[in-house]
């Protein structure tokens, strides 16, 4: 029996023995096709791993390779990988990798895990990159003959530049560029902030265009923006190009053009003096004709303001030159504004309103009508302001306290003298043309109006 079991023993030792060196030697075959346990490359385990799979794994999930070219006025062309044979190569670092690996000696990787980080070799054909590069459509234009041509032409919206030929690519600039940017893995090329364009050289002709054209540009650049106007009325680039003249090749302002211009201005926003349709307290209107308020442009002052502009090239805001006056112009078109002082003389009635609201309304007397001192319908404004005034005139002398004078010698006062106003007092027992106030009322304008406010009298 112990023979027997003795016996047994060696049989199983031996098959144990076979069994291990069967499997060692199967896993030795395994491991010469793929790498051996404990093999890492970028990540990835690879254990049983061919070279070709690792790089399939390697591979998964990175983008294809595409270079945009950006040009002017936002286009673009492309280039893509399969036009150039463009692929990234880890096989060869793999297999180097691999080729190290002892296939025998495999039960070392369990003790011994290692790790490798590799980088892709970059593979393109050289000649389909070109191909591809001469054949993008921005490298298609004419290309210059000789020296390079601007010339320049007016617009709609003004003179411009044209320069026909600054923008041909450079094919040597654009090569060299294109194969920098696949070798770096760069997937955006931009001609214009690169400068990928031919050379050029600027001849005395072409350098007498560009110093018209600054000299036109500085014209056009010098607008002016109107502050009490409405923004179309400005001077701008397409107008002063209007002005633009030449004289042996050299730009000027004529002069003249602004002459016209600023008459035309005068045309529009004079006031002074001219007839006014008013719409009346109550309903109605009335034609007032003349009268001391009013603006009136300064056309020389406004002709040298918009030539001093033109000659400094630069951008203004400002506001239009009228005539020297206390007056304060309301922004927009209409000069009197919402704050002003109505006189209607055939009701006796004024009316003193502040930012477009009543503040004030009081009975009046004004000129003897029967006495031909009737006060004159005049659109006028408060040009002064005293306390205790002796007014005199032929065989009167009367003292006021409030004296408001509008219109030479007449003017807004109170009349303490009187006991009644308003009704038709003023036919035959008016004024010598002022505009009589209770004293109150007096008082209360006098205390709040400013000189330069507009007083409108009509009947």
């Amino acid at each position: 029996m112990i023979r027997r079991a003795g016996k047994l023993l060696w049989i199983g030792a031996i098959a144990l023995v076979l069994a291990l060196v069967i499997s060692y030697f199967s896993l030795t075959l395994y491991y010469r096709e793929g790498f051996a346990s404990g093999i890492w490359i970028n990540g990835i385990y690879c254990t049983g791993l061919t070279p070709k799979e690792v790089e399939t794994r390697l591979l998964e999930g990175s983008e294809p390779y595409k270079l945009t070219i950006h040009l002017e006025n936002q286009d673009m062309e492309t280039i893509e990988a399969k036009e150039i044979l463009y692929h990234k190569d880890y096989f060869t670092q793999i297999q180097s990798i691999k080729e190290k690996q002892k296939a025998f000696l495999w039960p070392l990787s369990f003790m011994n895990p290692l790790s490798y980080e590799i980088e892709p070799r970059l593979v393109y054909d050289e000649e389909a990159l070109e191909k591809a590069v001469l054949g993008l459509k921005c490298m298609n234009r004419k290309k210059p003959e000789g020296e390079v041509y601007a010339r320049i032409e007016k617009r709609q919206d003004g003179y411009v530049l044209v320069e026909e030929e600054r923008n041909q690519i450079s094919e040597e600039k654009i090569k060299a560029r294109v194969k920098e940017a696949v070798e770096g893995e760069e997937r955006d090329i931009y001609i214009i902030e690169e400068d990928l364009y031919e050379e050029y050289y600027i001849n005395e002709q072409t350098q007498k265009v560009y110093d018209t054209f600054a000299k036109i540009h500085a014209f056009q650049n010098a607008s002016t923006l109107y502050e009490d106007l409405k923004e179309e009325e400005g001077i701008t680039k397409e107008r002063i190009a209007k002005w633009i003249a030449f004289s042996q090749g050299e730009p000027y302002i004529d002069e003249k053009k602004v002459d016209a211009y600023v008459e035309s201005l005068g045309d529009k926003y004079d006031t002074l003096g001219k007839d006014r349709v008013w719409n009346k307290t109550g309903g109605g209107s009335v034609t007032i004709h003349g009268g001391t308020y009013g603006f009136l442009i300064d056309r020389e002052a406004e002709k040298k303001a918009i030539i001093d502009t033109l000659q400094s090239g630069q951008p203004v805001t400002r506001a239009m030159m009228f005539k020297e006056s206390k007056l304060k112009r309301p922004a927009g078109e209409e000069d009197i504004g919402k704050t002003y002082i109505e006189i209607d003389m055939s009701r006796q009635t004024l009316y003193y309103y502040i930012d477009g609201a009543l503040y004030l309304e009081s009975p009046i007397v004004t000129g003897n009508l029967k006495r031909g001192r009737g006060t004159p319908a005049r659109v006028c404004y408060i040009y002064g302001k005293q306390r205790k005034r002796i007014l005199r005139g032929p065989g009167y002398a009367s003292f006021v306290n409030y004296w408001m004078p509008v219109n030479g010698n007449i003017g807004l006062h109170d009349a303490t003298w009187r006991k009644e106003f308003g009704g038709e007092i003023y036919k035959t027992s008016g004024s010598h043309g002022c505009i009589n106030l209770p004293y109150e009322k007096a008082k209360q304008i006098f205390e709040k109006a400013e000189v330069g406010l507009p007083v409108i009298m009509y009947y």
